[in-house]
């Protein structure tokens, strides 16, 4: 469970990778667990009481996770990436949402400087990524959103207006479909006649 190394103990040196499942009663992150610096790969599913508090006796303030999938309600980590003026997730590269019961995605989206694929699925309350959000994640590589129709619809119709503020993402994918290709191709066979709505309408008719 533990190696010590010298005065040093480490605790479950060697994990990469944990599931929390359906913990309705636990409130707050397993305080060893923040000296697992191999931890790469976290899972957090229906835990709405857990919350983010690094173990005092820890010189570690935050996760080196890499990837993050977050389920229905996950407490605290559904709602901030900060604690204490703190983002307390500085590597992570790969964030997944999944029913979230929010009608926004977490805080602190934005200071998350190493993302690079954002993976939003079935989450009917959120209607919008804000933009100035998007716009601060440099690294992002894909963002996919999958059956999150108001999101879609808010995000289809930002793509048609306001697309040169978030082409800098490479890839782009709504319901499977890559939508620079989509929505590119409708504006330029218009000839730029059809408005941003309408190109919308039209998309979202041939579905």
């Amino acid at each position: 469970m533990g190696v010590q190394y010298g005065k040093k103990f480490i605790f479950m040196p060697c994990l990469q990778y944990l599931l929390l499942i359906e913990l309705p009663k636990l409130k707050s992150f397993p305080p060893h667990l923040t000296q697992a610096t191999s931890l790469r790969k976290l899972f957090i599913w229906e835990c709405p009481k857990l919350t983010w508090k690094p173990s005092p006796s820890s010189h570690l303030a935050s996760l080196d996770v890499e990837e993050l999938v977050l389920k229905e309600n996950a407490g605290s980590f559904s709602k901030t990436f900060v604690s204490n003026n703190h983002m307390f997730l500085p590597k992570l590269k790969l964030l997944c949402v999944r029913k979230s019961p929010y009608s926004s995605l977490p805080e602190g989206l934005g200071q998350l400087t190493s993302l690079q694929i954002l993976d939003i699925r079935t989450c009917s309350k959120i209607k919008s990524i804000p933009e100035r959000e998007l716009q601060h994640l440099t690294a992002l590589q894909e963002l996919k959103i999958m059956r999150c129709r108001n999101l879609k619809l808010c995000f289809l119709k930002e793509i048609c207006e306001n697309w040169s503020k978030i082409s800098h993402i490479p890839k782009i994918f709504i319901d499977g479909e890559k939508i620079e290709q989509v929505v590119t191709s409708r504006l330029t066979r218009d000839g730029g006649k059809r408005s941003g709505q309408d190109t919308i309408d039209h998309i979202l008719d041939e579905r």
